[in-house]
């Protein structure tokens, strides 16, 4: 169920200000160098971190807007390892977020001249650990979703010729796989999917991701894919092409992170910040045309 709440609105004076303060503590931040990538669960040292994006929006109609609508994902809401600590933007908005803690912010025009401009910047305090599940994960992450064709014989053929492996083994093996299947195509707007990455060996982050995901969900092993941003550091300023996907794996008692086409496996944890959880168990994302917004057809929005 959908929970939707006003935020109160703070001017891009202030905005700076919060940025140029020192929106984070710093001094418990650590480097990226500093998160080891066989460290136990309460080893990984947690961050404290400062991200900021803007959207510039134009009318491009002929006419003027008296309602208009655009919507952006904000970081999610994850008590287990993300935890937001304040939402600030330069316009109102209005925040809803699903059981996976999707969020969105949706920001209302109210009339908008023809050619006229407009700028909205975010700012995301947030809190990022290694973190630890309190339960055992959700048995949807195991299953059948689209992109993730478990019930491809192919895929199931292949999944099969890790089965004889020790646990703590198969994830590696996996990862270390798909990275030698895999050929980078670089940026592909249509998702293809677990089967296709599989058949042709080809895609850019999303197929590397939904591969991994189905051999290590027909092992037994939950995953999951996500979306959103590799930040290192206190402070980051988000750009639309860095948008990226990776996935999570669920083994020891918590959640790690897997980019097989970053080459990363089990490190770095607080680098990635999750903005989506991308699943057909909720509908928040419905109706976006891109990957990280959703835009009335009136609108140009472009992310700075």
């Amino acid at each position: 169920m959908i929970v939707a709440v006003v935020s109160s609105v703070v001017v891009v004076a202030g905005l700076a200000f919060w940025l140029l303060q020192g929106g984070v503590d710093r001094s418990v931040v650590k480097s990226p160098q500093d998160v080891g990538a066989k460290l136990l669960p309460q080893q990984v040292k947690a961050v404290d971190k400062l991200l900021h994006y803007s959207f510039m929006i134009k009318n491009r109609s002929a006419q003027l807007i008296e309602q208009g609508e655009f919507t952006v994902f904000a970081p999610v809401a994850n008590a287990d390892a993300q935890r937001i600590n304040a939402i600030q933007a330069s316009s109102p908005y209005l925040l809803s977020g699903d059981e996976l803690g999707n969020q969105l912010l949706s920001f209302s025009l109210h009339d908008f001249p023809v050619t006229g401009m407009q700028r909205i910047d975010v700012a995301v305090k947030l809190h990022r650990s290694a973190g630890r599940a309190e339960q055992a994960p959700d048995e949807k992450y195991l299953q059948a979703e689209r992109y993730i064709e478990l019930e491809d014989p192919a895929l199931q053929a292949r999944a099969k010729s890790f089965a004889g492996l020790a646990e703590s083994e198969k994830v590696a093996t996996i990862y270390r796989w798909v990275r030698e299947h895999m050929v980078d195509s670089g940026y592909v707007k249509r998702n293809r999917g677990a089967s296709y990455a599989l058949k042709h060996a080809s895609g850019d982050c999303t197929e590397y991701v939904y591969l991994m995901t189905a051999l290590l969900r027909l092992n037994n092993i939950p995953a999951r894919p996500v979306g959103g941003f590799v930040a290192p550091g206190d402070v980051s300023i988000l750009r639309a092409g860095d948008f990226h996907n990776w996935l999570e794996y669920y083994q020891d008692g918590r959640w790690h992170i897997a980019d097989p086409q970053g080459g990363v496996l089990n490190k770095n944890d607080t680098d990635y910040i999750a903005f989506q959880y991308l699943s057909e168990s909720n509908d928040i994302s419905k109706g976006f045309s891109q990957r990280f917004l959703a835009i009335d057809q009136r609108l140009s929005v472009r992310m700075k």
